[in-house]
């Protein structure tokens, strides 16, 4: 980002909600129409100017994993070298 806007992401939002798999989910995912999914969904945000990127993922429900390691850094400061 920094190389193309000349900012770096300020927020990342993120969404996960439990569902069913429609009938087009289902068959991208092989699963049965009605399976269990979850739908993650991600806004990347620059301050001021609001969101950059957005995206979504259908997961199967029967074989997803989730590991998040988040940082935090002080309000204001810059992300040194990033």
């Amino acid at each position: 980002m920094r190389r193309v806007i000349g900012r770096v992401h300020s927020r990342l939002r993120l969404r996960i909600i439990a569902s069913v798999a429609r009938p087009r989910e289902a068959k991208y995912l092989g699963i049965k129409i009605g399976a269990p999914v979850l739908i993650r969904e991600n806004t990347w945000l620059v301050d001021p100017e609001g969101p950059i990127q957005y995206g979504k993922s259908i997961y199967r429900g029967d074989r997803y994993q989730m590991d998040l390691e988040f940082s935090s850094w002080p309000q204001g400061q810059p992300l040194a070298g990033r």
